[in-house]
């Protein structure tokens, strides 16, 4: 038996998140609900990629919750390790092999970019204040976001703590809320 939370879709995610060379996590809060305690397991998890080179390499971190709600420590041990195609996918994660089961205070999935030189990417781009051509670098891959009214995002920045999301300061017509939340999909088996 399985079943699925949330929902990836490519042609409806606007916002990703990037990463111009700081360790950084994205990750997102998904509260335990009294329906998961049949199919507890991990099995997959979906995460929208955005990738200008091929086979960029990132890692899925998954944690505990505290009482307060604040991510703890990792709730698996080891790295869980991905790779994503170039262009804009859905990355899919097999973990079913790791026997993760879905703690009662929920799930933190985070998502890790590694800065090393086989993910670097370097472009191109017109500076309109200084008028000149300039070059910039990302380490791959980008991870699909949304901005959603519930704020079950966090970030963590190496060297500091985590961060809640902080609403956007403006209000853009096209999206559908304040807080940019990394989506994920989970697939929970018995």
């Amino acid at each position: 038996m399985t079943q699925t939370i949330g929902k990836v879709n490519k042609k409806e995610i606007k916002t990703f998140f990037g990463n111009g060379g700081m360790p950084f996590i994205a990750a997102r809060y998904i509260p335990f609900q009294d329906y998961i305690s049949k199919t507890r397991y991990l099995k997959t998890i979906k995460i929208l990629t955005n990738s200008d080179i091929k086979n960029a390499v990132f890692n899925l971190r998954i944690f505990t919750i505290d009482l307060k709600g604040e991510p703890v420590e990792y709730y698996n041990e080891g790295n869980i390790l991905a790779r994503c195609k170039k262009g804009k996918h859905i990355t899919e994660i097999d973990v079913s092999n790791l026997n993760i089961k879905f703690p009662e205070t929920g799930l933190l999935l985070g998502v890790e970019n590694f800065i090393i030189v086989s993910n670097k990417y370097v472009y191109d781009y017109f500076d309109k204040a200084t008028q000149k051509k300039m070059k910039a670098t990302s380490y791959e891959p980008d991870f699909g976001g949304d901005m959603e009214t519930a704020n079950n995002g966090w970030n963590y920045y190496f060297g500091t703590k985590w961060h809640k999301q902080v609403p956007w300061p403006v209000d853009y017509k096209n999206l559908k809320g304040k807080y940019h939340n990394l989506v994920v999909e989970v697939v929970l088996s018995d």
